[in-house]
């Protein structure tokens, strides 16, 4: 388990992150999303010991990571930003952390040179960007982290390396009770790995819920009423809350926040003339609701 408390980050006179609080339960994947700037990135190097809080707590099954060799250990972290390891070849780097991490294991790290194509005589300076993470993937699993913390993870790999890191990190949680943190610009590839998201906003946490739960409470209708009568009106005056809609024609399509059966009896008592509940992806969901608390309208350029 990690939990953060209170979590509060200034830089250069800059509030970055505020009174932040959130928890990855034990064999979790949690998916942190936010706009540019929301302070992810922030957040991941404080879970891993990197930055020190202003104040709050971040604590690993109840132990501080600041300062914490021990727990230090037990993470493995892959940043957004690779160029510390310019300079190493494969065998170098698996040399140094083979005398930092104690639980490393070289064969992890031959079956994924193997299976990434990695000349491990070749310094990361040579390697592709693609190929770079790769490498950073092959050394990090091979740490066996008990905590695995991904910034940007899949930015810049191909599809069958993508489906070979998310099969490990998915026996990681499945086999071993790995907590991971996954943030990532990339939705889709967040729901279809996460079972927990948090939506992050100006360094504040303003969502934090189970995946299914979020897409059990907003939804997408289609709709035609009869006499050509207005849906948002009605729908507005039957306490239903609109997230958005538009229209295509004489059929409304409008996102609606709250329970999926009690939404459906009441747009039943209008008697609709077309009623449709139409599936929504995690990106339309975290779109949709930034547009709602932000107010945004469409723009004609």
């Amino acid at each position: 388990m990690i939990t953060v408390s209170n979590l509060y980050k200034s830089i250069d006179g800059h509030e970055i992150l505020k009174d932040l609080s959130f928890n990855i339960g034990t064999g979790s994947i949690y998916g942190l999303i936010g706009r540019n700037g929301s302070g992810k990135t922030t957040v991941i190097k404080h879970l891993a010991g990197i930055y020190k809080p202003d104040s709050g707590d971040i604590s690993y099954d109840g132990a501080q990571v600041w300062k914490n060799p021990s727990i230090k250990d037990k993470i493995g972290y892959i940043p957004d930003d690779l160029n510390s390891m310019l300079s190493y070849n494969m065998l170098n780097a698996a040399r140094y952390l083979k005398g930092i991490y104690s639980d490393w294991d070289s064969g992890i790290l031959k079956n994924l040179c193997e299976a990434f194509n990695l000349n491990m005589n070749l310094k990361f300076k040579d390697f592709s960007k693609g190929k770079r993470k790769q490498a950073a993937f092959a050394l990090m699993f091979s740490m066996r982290p008990k905590y695995i913390l991904l910034d940007e993870p899949i930015d810049g790999l191909d599809p069958i390396v993508r489906k070979i890191v998310w099969k490990v990190i998915k026996r990681a949680v499945s086999e071993f009770g790995t907590s991971v943190l996954v943030s990532s610009h990339n939705l889709r590839e967040i729901e279809n790995i996460c079972d927990t998201v948090g939506i992050i906003e100006e360094g504040r946490m303003v969502m934090e819920q189970k995946l299914d739960n979020i897409k059990n409470n907003v939804h997408k209708v289609q709709l035609v009423l009869p006499e050509k009568a207005d849906p948002k009106i009605k729908l507005t005056e039957a306490g239903i809350e609109i997230l958005k809609a538009e229209n295509d024609g004489s059929v409304s399509r409008i996102v609606i926040r709250g329970d999926k059966n009690e939404m459906k009896k009441k747009i039943e008592a209008l008697d609709p003339v077309v009623f449709d509940v139409l599936p929504m992806t995690l990106e339309e969901i975290f779109i949709v609701e930034q547009e709602a608390d932000h107010g945004v309208k469409d723009i004609l350029v």
